[in-house]
């Protein structure tokens, strides 16, 4: 049942001979306290006075002492008065205001329910008529909203296969971004490229970082293998001479 968002006191409350008589207890002010916490807990059930957490589970002392932030020995006091003057009665651990009629105008909360399902009822129509005029436009949405969902997993699956590929790890916030940027039709050109330039520069001091890997398109350059037989450096006279250089040092010669 809803709950109501107010509740009813009469102006002549505190002439009550029950208030009175709280009013002589010691800590009466904190009592009272409680009695007021009591009915707005009452009002938020809506259960014919009767309070709860849920309808499984009462109100202990201890929770009441929590939640309304009083000592624990005051809620005791308070729910004794309160039992011994007939304000309230406690059947299987739930706690339930007597005469609840007079905290609550029933008959008025009866129409402020009724009210409420139709306002409820008109206003799920109206919106039953806009999903019928925008289904077309919401489909068109989904479909775009989950597209963008498979390119951006895609798009992270694939940077986790170069950053595991490149096994430089350097920046990598600033990597992810750069590797979004780029159109997905480079990545298996990125990935041969890749593959083939760590295995040219073993030692990683001389591998550039993969921000500026990545900034500069390198997966363009030509790689150049140390070892590449092209590059083969032989011994002459004890010093190392490029083979290359040699062959054009005949050819000027020539």
């Amino acid at each position: 049942m809803a709950n109501v968002k107010w509740i009813k006191i009469i102006v002549d409350i505190f002439d009550d001979e029950k208030i009175r008589l709280i009013e002589t207890l010691p800590d009466s002010d904190t009592i009272l306290i409680i009695w007021f916490k009591l009915i707005t807990m009452a009002g938020k059930c809506n259960d014919n006075g009767i309070i709860y957490l849920t309808r499984e589970i009462p109100y202990n002392e201890e929770m009441l002492s929590t939640i309304m932030r009083r000592p624990i020995n005051t809620i005791r006091l308070a729910l004794n008065e309160f039992r011994k003057l007939g304000m309230i009665d406690v059947k299987n651990d739930f706690i339930a205001l007597l005469n609840w009629e007079k905290h609550q105008s029933l008959d008025k909360m009866e129409k402020i329910q009724s009210d409420t399902r139709l306002r409820v009822q008109k206003h799920r129509e109206k919106q039953k008529e806009i999903c019928n005029v925008t289904v077309t436009d919401s489909n068109a949405t989904d479909k775009i909203r989950l597209d963008k969902i498979r390119i951006d997993k895609d798009k992270e699956l694939s940077f986790n296969v170069f950053w595991h590929e490149y096994e430089k790890k350097v920046k990598l916030d600033k990597c992810k971004k750069l590797w979004y940027k780029i159109d997905e039709s480079l990545y298996q050109s990125i990935f041969n490229h890749v593959r083939e330039y760590v295995k040219s520069t073993p030692d990683k001091q001389y591998r550039k970082n993969p921000e500026t890997y990545l900034n500069g398109c390198c997966w363009n350059d030509e790689i150049i293998f140390k070892d590449s037989p092209n590059n083969k450096k032989e011994t002459v006279n004890g010093e190392i001479v490029d083979e290359q250089y040699e062959r054009l040092k005949d050819f000027i010669r020539v």
